[in-house]
Parts: C-alpha cells; structure tokens; sequence
C-alpha cells in the first residue's frame, strides 16, 4: 500500500479488539506503563538516549503505527510519515506517581506516537535493587515506557525492553547498528480471530448449549469476597494505584523450588497464596463459609494456540480464561495440595482451550449491556482478582550488559473502569520474583490492598 502526502503506507485493517483498545485508550485507561531501573557505570546521556529510541524506532513496526480512518470506511493502522519520538526528561523523581500517571496518559491515535519514554533520576536514598551491580553501576535511573495497548501486550513490551537495553549498550559502545532487522512483525492474530469465530458458531448453533453456558457464566458473578468485608468508601475517585512487592533471591529460589516439587507452576502457587489470604482477611471480619465460592479471571498469551513460529509476532494477542475456584475455610492446613487442584484446573482448561469460550460469553456480555457511551458507567466487580504473569523475563531481557544494565521492573495497565478490585502482576527477573497488587481505591482502599499483599506474603513465606 503506497504512502500518500497526508501520511505513510496503510499496513492493514485495525481488528476488533485493537480498535476496541483504542476506545479505551481514549478514555483514559487499559494503558500500559513500564518502569525499569537502570544502573550505569558513567552518567546516562541524553544524547545515547535518543539514539537509542531512534533505533528502537526503526527496528520495531508497531512503535511506527498511528490509526486512522481510511476512505470514510474501517481503521486503519497507517506507518507514521515521520520519526516522532515522545521523550522527556523529568527532574523531579516522584517515579511512583509518574510511573501511575503514564498508566492514563492518552495517546493521539490518528497521529502517533502510540508510545513514550520518560527518564527520572533517582533521589540518593535510593538503593540498587540488585546490591552486587552498584558498585560498578553506581548511577541510577528510571525509565518509564508507556504503550497504547492496541499495537502492543505484555509479551511484545518485554521484546521491546530487551530491545531497548541491548541497543543502548550497543550506542555507547559505539557500535554499527544495522536497523534493517525488525524485531519481529505486526501480526493481525488471524489464528485467534478463526478460532473465536469458530466457537461462536458453535454457540449459535447450538442455542440450547449456548443457554447453559450463559447460565454458568452468570453464576460467576457476585460481590468479591473483599468487597463483602471492606465495602467501598464513598466519594472516591476512580483511578488506578499499585502497590509492589519484591521477594528476595532466597525467597524466590525457595518458593520456585517448592512449586516445582509440588508440581505446580508458579502462577497456581501463588494464586494458592493468594486465595488463602482473602479466606483469613474475610474471616478476621467474620464471614465465615464452609467453602468460599472465588471467581478468578487469568490473562492469557494466546500465541499458545498458534501454529508455526510465533515468537517474533508483535501486537496484542491476549485472552481471558475465567476460573472458579471452591476454596476450602480451613486452607491453610492443606496448601499445596490446593495448589494442586488451581494448578488442575487452570492446566486442563488452558490445554481445552477454554478461554475462546470464556470470550465468546464475556461478548456476549458486553453486548447484552451496551449502550450510551462507551465506559459512562463503571459496573460493580464481580471477580476475586485478575492476574497476569510474564514469567521468568531473563528469557527476553538480557542482564549483565558492559554499560547500563536493567536491575528492577515494575508494570501497571490501569483498569479503574473495568470495575475491577486488584489485578496481580507478576514476574520474575534475576532470580527475584517481582510482584504488582494493581488495585482501585474507589472499590478497594490503600489500608486493604496494603493488608491483602501483606497478607499474601507472609503466607507465602509460612509455605515455602
């Protein structure tokens, strides 16, 4: 498709989903915000900076996207016409309140860029995440990279991170850098498109099946357990605040060793945790059950169900897999072996391919509730949490570089007008087990969140 005067080439139409991100985009939500820490050996110039983004610019498609309508018809993701990077340096370090603040920043979608870059200094009082790299990477920043999530998810920003750390070493270095090599494609997801179109003419076809679950479906949806205990305070604003959590490498090579030996993964491990401190908060304020009923929601990689190499596709490619989970009062003398049935369920569901249904009823859903405008009013949560785990990012993000290296990570998509409660946000990156309690102070206080991470940890640690 050739370029025009007015822009650059039409790649191809946006799908649902990603014109749909771009809906949330413009109301201030469902963005993403990055925040890495980097320890350098000499001062961080600006100038190594921008070079660095130049290439990063040039060697990833989707940071060269804007979205327009084309022809008065559908939109279009359009290659921008010129190199525009939004990066800006920030004196004050208030990372904490920027890093939550680019979580709403909004991008102009017709023009581009979808993506920014702030860098902050650290105050000194801060120390090095990773205590051994300070003495030779004694200069500490933040960085903070915010993305629109139409052109990117979890997996394509860890691509791009790596990217980045590479490319910066290699600028001060002063290497060739050829920016002729992509980091990988803009893939449409017509794999997952396929597959969800399929399941929904399986649901038309069958209206009674399609009943039964909807039924089912319905029946997940009840006030949080949480919620039940600690009712919202009124007059709060929406928003989205997060609260992070860094286990220590011993800690974390504990807790990996006794998932791996209990045979579960570290994700069932911890929602086992984490299912076991709603049970002791909400019973500290007496509700008491024999069997509390959670409905939990995972965010799903859905390059799993691709066929052929899918390593290199960039984009949004994410589904939710939906979970009920029957938690017994007395969990806590039975842990794993909980975590056993969660690590079950989740395995068999995902291995089912469970969550095109789970998406096809959450359309459902959202069709049956539509109108007026998009976002106008926040529903009432319904679920326990949600989760997304990027897992061990030593995979895609290299460590010990020669000149800046990355030594911490923390990650927010805001999600205050999902009605959401608390989203766990979790990786592990140089043998520490990072952890994000995203959370919405309008339906979850800071003095809850507070106490449920808390709380989740101290059982982890009891268990490991």
């Amino acid at each position: 498709m050739s370029a025009t005067e007015n822009g650059g080439e039409w790649v191809r139409p946006a799908t649902d989903s990603e014109f749909f991100a771009d809906i949330m985009n413009q109301n201030r939500f469902m963005v993403s915000s990055y925040c890495l820490t980097l320890n350098a050996k000499a001062p961080l110039q600006q100038g190594h900076i921008l070079q660095a983004l130049g290439h990063l610019y040039r060697q990833v498609p989707t940071l060269r996207l804007c979205l327009q309508q084309r022809d008065g018809g559908p939109f279009w993701w359009r290659e921008m016409q010129n190199m525009n990077i939004d990066f800006q340096v920030l004196e004050k370090p208030d990372v904490q309140s920027e890093h939550i603040k680019m979580a709403t920043h909004h991008y102009n979608s017709s023009c581009g860029p979808l993506w920014c870059v702030r860098l902050l200094p650290t105050s000194n009082s801060v120390q090095c995440p990773i205590e051994e790299v300070s003495k030779d990477f004694p200069f500490q920043y933040y960085l903070i990279f915010g993305f629109h999530h139409g052109i990117t998810d979890g997996t394509s920003n860890m691509m791009i991170v790596g990217q980045f750390i590479k490319l910066i070493n290699s600028v001060i270095n002063g290497d060739v850098i050829n920016d002729e090599t992509q980091l990988g494609h803009h893939d449409d997801g017509s794999q997952t498109i396929k597959q969800k179109e399929q399941k929904n003419k399986e649901f038309n076809e069958n209206p009674e099946y399609k009943e039964k679950k909807v039924r089912e479906f319905e029946s997940l949806k009840k006030l949080p357990f949480l919620l039940r205990a600690y009712p919202p305070e009124e007059g709060v604003t929406p928003c989205t605040l997060t609260i992070t959590y860094d286990l220590d490498k011993d800690s974390t090579n504990r807790f990996l060793t006794r998932c791996k030996a209990e045979g579960v993964s570290v994700h069932s491990g911890f929602c086992a945790m984490a299912n076991a401190a709603i049970v002791e908060i909400v019973e500290g304020k007496g509700i008491k059950e024999d069997v509390y009923d959670l409905t939990l929601m995972h965010t799903v990689n859905m390059r799993r169900y691709w066929t052929g190499e899918s390593s290199k596709a960039l984009g949004m490619h994410l589904g939710t897999l939906m979970q009920r989970t029957l938690t017994p009062n007395k969990l806590t003398h039975d842990l794993w072996s909980y975590a056993r049935s969660i690590h079950k369920d989740i395995h068999s569901n995902l291995v089912s391919g469970q969550v095109f249904e789970d998406n096809a009823l959450l359309m459902n859903d959202a069709q049956k509730n539509k109108g007026g405008k998009p976002f106008e009013n926040i529903p009432t949560p319904w679920m326990e949490y949600s989760t997304s785990n990027m897992g061990n990012l030593d995979k895609s993000i290299p460590g010990e570089m020669p000149h800046v290296q990355m030594t911490h990570i923390m990650r927010t998509t805001s999600n205050h007008k999902f009605g959401s409660t608390v989203s766990h946000m979790m990786q592990s990156f140089r043998g520490r087990f990072l952890y994000g309690c995203d959370y919405c102070p309008n339906q979850v206080s800071t003095q809850t969140a507070t106490c449920f991470v808390n709380k989740i940890f101290e059982i982890l640690k009891k268990n490991i």
